[in-house]
């Protein structure tokens, strides 16, 4: 039991102090010296004319914030708690898989080319539901999404384990999706409600995030000890056990809020459904492409679709009232808010991208066991949960722009290492410490990326501000497979044929020389180099798109953002505030 004194309670026990109301256009500065550091904000409360428009988007006060905020400190960790082994479940369940796809598919009589959805149903419906769930989270108390998230997610995975026939398996596991897309953005809106302080609320993502990232890692050492002691379809029923067991614990420790809804703002179903269809069919088809063909109608007609789709939510956006839309256009010119969302799409495809790469070719090509295979990535499981620990205190010392582009550069240098690593030999040398930096690098950036997108966007579209970095995460890793599978295909169809075959190295690896390994290594070779390519691009728009924060030395300027309070002077509504980071 945590005890008065640790960092966890000190954690808890800074809070911010949030002056009352001035007056208007008034510019206020605060201090933290307890943590060391310089906090700014901005009271801005605008007043025009009545034909200008009215902006709701803040009126009314969410009454869930002051009554998590103000639950004892041992609640708080409990909760916590909770949210972070909810993270860590919805990774776990989707990377423990991987050590038993082969097992599955011959014990269900799945085609080589049907394994894809085995993972592939969980993660379109995981990203094309993150939308609605983050609404659903805005508009109304993020309890319940939270609740029936993990329930939802229990209670699939428990049938899941009974399973016997592949198309019911296949429904269980998309229905998974839905309930694990319930439980992210509504949990990081609990947290930001949780931990209204700026830096404590960067520690408890940096925790959340971590866990996910972790949960992605040590699945595959869990699930493949897992499958080989005690059945796959243990996997499906530890996510049960977990799931189930946070959602009645949840029940009783969120506390209950009075209320229900925004008063004055609508659902946008039209805007909600057209983007969840556009992203279903769209993940559909890029994760189609590498087994039917590009050119094939099965993938360009769900492709061209989606399109569509988008076209036209972007157009019905423009048009729907601020309050109202879905995803309203003008919260990408929020502060840095775009250029997040890009950074978004590297992390899960350079950890997925080893993880594919590398577990065919140390099993077919080595000749590993899983849970060798799995013991091999631990440098990855390990070294992700260490800097899990620091990289909430980072933006305590450092500028969100300086640590992104930090943990870009440790990618760019993994990177490059993994290149080199075609032979058993060049482990040690080459793929050990690649996993170490880029594992650093990837986490810092997974972790520090979505501090900042909360830090720049105000808590009252925490929901929808998290879905879309965790659409963009999905959509980043099935777009970045596809890409990193066709190179791969391509380049080693160009491969001239070996003696001994590449499914034969394992039985004569004293006779394959350094070419021979380089040769057949090539076409994953290549893909490391597109991902080299990827973070380069990331790298240099940081650099120039990102907007430093604002220096200690600087006057914080009055900036109005798209959420700003827009009303007649008659009626006088709750401020919008705006945070500066302490340091450049």
């Amino acid at each position: 039991m945590a005890v008065s004194g640790t960092p966890m309670i000190d954690m808890l026990e800074k809070t911010s102090n949030v002056s009352p109301e001035i007056e208007a256009g008034a510019i206020t500065r605060t201090y933290d010296e307890k943590d060391g550091a310089r906090m700014a904000t901005s009271k801005v409360e605008a007043v025009v004319a009545p034909d200008e428009g009215v902006d709701h988007l803040n009126e009314q006060r969410d009454n869930t914030t002051s009554n998590l905020s103000k639950v004892s400190k041992l609640r708080k960790i409990l909760l916590l708690l909770m949210f972070t082994c909810a993270s860590f479940l919805d990774s776990f369940g989707n990377s423990a898989l991987f050590p038993a796809i082969p097992v599955i598919a011959e014990e269900l009589s799945f085609d080589p080319s049907e394994t894809v959805w085995i993972i592939s149903a969980y993660v379109i419906t995981f990203a094309a539901f993150l939308l609605m769930s983050g609404r659903i989270s805005d508009l109304y108390t993020p309890k319940p999404a939270f609740i029936i998230g993990t329930l939802i997610l229990g209670i699939t995975n428990l049938a899941g384990g009974f399973m016997r026939q592949k198309i019911a398996l296949l429904i269980l596991r998309a229905l998974g999706g839905i309930g694990a897309a319930l439980t992210i953005p509504s949990a990081l809106s609990l947290i930001i409600k949780l931990f209204p302080d700026t830096l404590h609320q960067a520690r408890a993502i940096a925790l959340f995030n971590g866990a996910g990232a972790i949960g992605n890692i040590f699945g595959l050492l869990i699930g493949a000890i897992l499958v080989q002691y005690a059945g796959w379809s243990w996997i499906f029923w530890f996510v049960a056990i977990v799931g189930v067991g946070i959602s009645a614990f949840c029940f009783f420790l969120i506390p209950s809020t009075s209320q229900d809804k925004k008063v004055g703002v609508k659902f946008d179903v039209p805007g909600v459904g057209s983007l969840t269809v556009a992203v279903t069919l769209f993940i559909f088809a890029v994760i189609s492409g590498s087994t039917k063909g590009w050119g094939t109608a099965y993938v360009l007609t769900p492709f061209l679709i989606s399109i569509t789709l988008f076209i036209l939510f972007l157009v019905w956006e423009a048009h729907v009232p601020p309050e109202d839309a879905a995803l309203p256009p003008r919260l990408w010119r929020l502060r840095n808010f775009g250029v997040l969302i890009g950074v978004a799409f590297l992390p899960h495809v350079w950890w997925a991208t080893s993880f594919i790469n590398l577990t065919s070719w140390w099993e077919q090509v080595y000749g590993w066991t899983a849970i060798n295979t799995a013991i091999h990535f631990l440098p990855i499981g390990l070294g992700g949960f260490l800097i899990s620990q620091f990289t909430g205190y980072l933006p305590t010392y450092f500028a969100h722009k300086h640590i992104i582009m930090s943990g870009l550069m440790l990618g760019i240098i993994a990177t490059v290492l993994l290149h080199f690593g075609d032979s058993p030999d060049t482990y040690w040398p080459f793929v050990f410490p690649a996993f170490l930096l880029g594992t650093a690098g990837i986490m810092i950036i997974y972790s520090n990326s979505s501090i900042a997108i909360f830090w720049y966007t105000p808590p009252s579209v925490a929901g929808t501000v998290g879905a879309v970095f965790n659409c963009a995460l999905q959509i980043g890793s099935s777009v970045g497979l596809a890409a990193v599978s066709s190179i791969t295909t391509s380049v080693d169809g160009k491969t001239p044929p070996l003696n001994p075959p590449i499914t034969e190295f394992s039985h004569h690896l004293d006779e394959i020389t350094k070419d021979m390994w380089k040769t057949a290594f090539q076409g994953r070779a290549a893909s490391y180099w597109f991902l080299l390519g990827l973070l380069g691009a990331l790298l240099v728009s940081v650099s120039v798109f990102f907007k430093a924060d604002l220096p200690e030395h600087h006057e914080l300027k009055e900036e109005k953002t798209a959420f700003d309070v827009v009303e007649p002077q008659t009626k006088p509504y709750p401020d919008c505030i705006i945070s500066a980071s302490p340091k450049l």
